[in-house]
């Protein structure tokens, strides 16, 4: 056969024949392997697995970022791409167990470093609180305006994970409505003054 001509069908099964149930030496398998070195597989199949494990270089990543920028996908092939994954298997699923407790990465073998976390919605004095401040308060947003809407909420005015020690205070308490009640760290310390003389 001359260089680049291609191989008839026929062909190709006699060569895969002739070579089925043939074993290669360690030899001949290392010199096949130096061969190929450097040379990019052409077979569809190949390809696909040639870079595997091969980390990209950044240029390479701000290429493929380049040449996807501004490509949507349409609906159709959305469908299409939802059908090629149904009946796969997760490659978690059912080895959960090998992540869990200290196999997990993020294990922290000191456990008294952990950060405390407490459940305010748990318990009859938060219960209590509640109810104490709302009672004081009238059972209306202490911010009353046509704005109002939304459940009734007690409002922490110092926050409850920094200060301990006036979780259930009735000062530390203010009845909002859920409009009015600050959603942002930034929103809480700018309100503290007026929510305190509000209730004062």
């Amino acid at each position: 056969m001359k260089k680049g001509e291609k191989m008839s069908d026929e062909l190709k099964l006699k060569l895969s024949l002739a070579k089925k149930g043939k074993v290669f030496t360690d030899e001949h398998r290392a010199n096949l392997s130096k061969a190929h070195i450097g040379k990019k597989p052409t077979n569809l199949d190949m390809l696909r697995t040639y870079r595997k494990g091969r980390p990209l270089t950044e240029e390479h990543k701000r290429k493929i970022g380049l040449a996807h920028k501004g490509k949507t996908i349409s609906p159709e092939a959305k469908i299409k791409i939802g059908l090629a994954g149904l009946g796969r298997v997760p490659w978690n699923k059912g080895n959960g167990e090998y992540m869990k407790g200290s196999k997990n990465h993020t294990w922290i073998p000191d456990r008294d470093k952990l950060k405390q976390k407490y459940n305010r919605q748990i318990g009859p004095l938060h219960t209590q609180w509640v109810k104490a401040c709302k009672d004081r308060d009238g059972g209306k947003c202490k911010l009353g305006s046509k704005e109002c809407s939304g459940r009734l909420e007690v409002h922490h005015i110092y926050r409850f994970s920094e200060h301990p020690e006036l979780r259930y205070e009735l000062t530390n308490g203010i009845t909002l409505c859920h409009f009015h009640h600050p959603r942002k760290k930034a929103q809480e310390d700018e309100l503290r003054e007026l929510f305190i003389k509000l209730i004062s």
